[in-house]
């Protein structure tokens, strides 16, 4: 049996899973539920208006073609920072960290305080009235795709399957998922298109 480490040097090389490219932008900006266009700014700059001419402000994230794990974490920050100015004169700076702490307990980190899995805004995080822990982005599993936390099973597979017309009983029998778990990939399939 090949150990975990083994595989991921033969799978990444050198490169942690964690820093392999593997998001388009678009891709990104679907998982994370950020608009392309602001995504697409904060990864590859952007031009504005100003007196004189054009001023161009520079990338926030560093990234090649496609974006890592990394850079979907600092995406998701950069989120949470983005608060208008109304939002502060109403609540202050209080409100402002609590919703910087609300995204960062979205994030999983390990021993040395790097991120390891993300677990994505869902419609299942209003009833619950916390951060739900059910779909998962861990870019050991499934190639970084979203999957259902505690099977590994991709939430685009399951919401293929209640799209081709199958039972939402059917499938949580056949991935051995509660229907909890099949509802919420479904709703994150549907919010992220």
């Amino acid at each position: 049996m090949i150990s975990q480490e083994e595989s991921e040097r033969l799978l990444y090389e050198d490169v942690s899973p964690r820093d392999k490219p593997r998001y388009t932008l678009a891709q990104a900006a679907r998982y994370l539920k950020i608009a392309p266009a602001t995504l697409h700014s904060w990864v590859r700059g952007r031009q504005y208006p100003r007196a004189g001419g054009a001023g161009r402000s520079e990338p926030l994230i560093r990234a090649a073609d496609r974006l890592s794990f990394s850079n979907l974490i600092e995406a998701h920050v950069l989120r949470a920072l983005r608060i208008n100015k109304a939002t502060v004169r109403e609540s202050g700076r209080i409100a402002a960290r609590q919703l910087l702490a609300a995204h960062l307990r979205r994030v999983e980190w390990d021993g040395a305080g790097l991120p390891v899995r993300l677990f994505p805004a869902s419609p299942a995080d209003a009833r619950l009235g916390e951060v739900s822990k059910i779909i998962v982005i861990d870019p050991r599993l499934s190639f970084g795709k979203p999957v259902v936390a505690s099977r590994g099973i991709r939430t685009s597979a399951i919401a293929g399957r209640i799209h081709a017309g199958e039972s939402l009983e059917a499938v949580a029998q056949d991935y051995r998922l509660q229907p909890y778990e099949v509802e919420a990939a479904i709703l994150y399939e549907r919010e992220a298109a």
